[in-house]
């Protein structure tokens, strides 16, 4: 049986598959091997609506691509009902190949995406928005002054990238030592968190001394500190649950609630009064793939923050 893979404008056969040492005698199948990506998307996913957000694409043109596939190869490879789609013993003979066939489309495209940013001269950078603010646009400023000529792309989002498919080439990241084969790893410093709420609220309500009455007070929280809190002990309701540092420093400077910072966001201004230490603390970590250690402005830039980190935002910013 002879394979026809269709795709980016180019039309080529792949070797024809031999049974049993004969000539294959069947026509070419011919398929676009782009609509692989929604296949492997389904079978992972279980339904169009979620593969296709997966994909980035809309639930129609997924579900189309879908029976465009089964067309070209003329076989079922879904069974549809409202709970979703069920593959047939079809898809799942095909699922390995298919899947691996996927895996290799990503790490190619993620390797394109490195290559591209090597060639340009750019250099992309992940961090949570109070690092960016307070260590990375001053390690930005000392960088590009020796390196006018590369651009850097800054990612601040609480999102975690992922390093080793090429969706940034360093990573400032605050919590517990990050895992994974390939990735070279710096502590930078600890993170301590506190409690906070404004004057007004410790005025009005008083300041809450430690755990044992933080439920007492209407609580906000970053949703990813949350699981935290909880193993320290804290069984109390959270008013708010917010996605991000500055969205909670903002909440607790209405003086309506209180809440957990980080010590270098709380300390940024006069605004807020400490209340307790949160007893234990994370790290912060300079991170980026074994693969461009070599790189030369990926290594100058990895420089430039750690030594940011290791004198203090204050004294970089001066």
């Amino acid at each position: 049986m002879k394979i026809a893979i269709v795709g980016a404008g180019l039309d080529s056969v792949a070797p024809a598959f031999q049974h049993g040492g004969g000539p294959a005698t069947m026509d070419a199948v011919r398929f676009d091997w782009n609509d692989l990506r929604f296949f492997a998307a389904v079978l992972e996913h279980g339904s169009t609506a979620r593969a296709a957000k997966a994909v980035g694409v809309d639930q129609t043109t997924c579900a189309r691509r879908i029976a465009a596939l089964e067309q070209a190869l003329g076989l079922e490879l879904f069974a549809r009902d409202a709970s979703g789609y069920h593959p047939t013993p079809a898809a799942l003979r095909l699922k390995p190949a298919a899947m691996a066939v996927a895996k290799q489309v990503d790490l190619f495209a993620s390797e394109v995406e490195t290559a591209t940013r090597r060639t340009t001269g750019r250099v992309k950078v992940t961090s949570e928005e109070y690092l960016t603010r307070a260590f990375l646009v001053p390690a930005l400023r000392r960088f590009a002054a020796t390196h006018p000529d590369v651009q850097v792309e800054v990612d601040a989002s609480s999102s975690y990238r992922d390093l080793q498919a090429g969706e940034a080439d360093i990573a400032v990241r605050a919590g517990e030592a990050p895992d994974g084969a390939g990735l070279v790893r710096r502590k930078l410093r600890e993170d301590p968190w506190a409690v906070y709420c404004t004057p007004g609220y410790a005025e009005a309500h008083g300041a809450p001394t430690g755990l044992h009455d933080l439920a007492e007070h209407p609580l906000v929280s970053l949703e990813a500190a949350a699981p935290g809190m909880r193993a320290l002990g804290f069984e109390g309701p959270v008013r708010q649950m917010l996605s991000s540092v500055a969205a909670v420093r903002a909440s607790i400077e209405t003086g309506a609630c209180v809440g957990a910072l980080p010590q270098i966001v709380a300390e940024a201004g006069p605004e807020l009064r400490f209340c307790f230490g949160v007893p234990e603390s994370s790290g912060i970590w300079l991170v980026y793939p074994e693969r461009v250690k070599g790189v030369p402005e990926v290594r100058a830039l990895a420089a430039c923050i750690a030594d940011v980190f290791r004198k203090g935002a204050g004294a970089a910013a001066s």
